[in-house]
């Protein structure tokens, strides 16, 4: 949630469809929790905006979905690596681009 924030004011920077672009990819890292929060049987529409709050200083809130609430992630011994983090979100915009350019070859045709 921490990255959806960041892309979120770089999206308040920008004006015009770039900034539909950020706003959309800062929503995208809302689908890990909101996946996470409804196959445990919470409320993402309750749990996600307190992520946000929680996240939006630095990344060290997290889901508890046995207590069914936000937790700092260090209270819930969750420690991720941040080098596999920052692969995982390369990779899957890497992957975005990609159906983004096939699609424009194909609109081009």
């Amino acid at each position: 949630m921490y990255m959806a924030n960041l892309c979120e004011k770089e999206a308040e920077k920008i004006t015009g469809l770039e900034q539909y672009s950020y706003t959309r990819y800062a929503q995208s890292f809302e689908v890990i929790p909101r996946h996470l929060a409804e196959n445990a049987g919470l409320k993402a529409n309750k749990i996600i905006p307190t992520l946000y709050a929680g996240n939006k200083d630095g990344a060290d809130t997290g889901i508890n979905v046995l207590e069914g609430k936000t937790q700092p992630s260090s209270e819930l011994e969750i420690y991720d690596l941040q080098n596999s983090k920052r692969w995982a979100v390369r990779l899957a915009t890497d992957a975005a681009l990609t159906i983004l350019r096939i699609d424009q070859i194909i609109v081009a045709k």
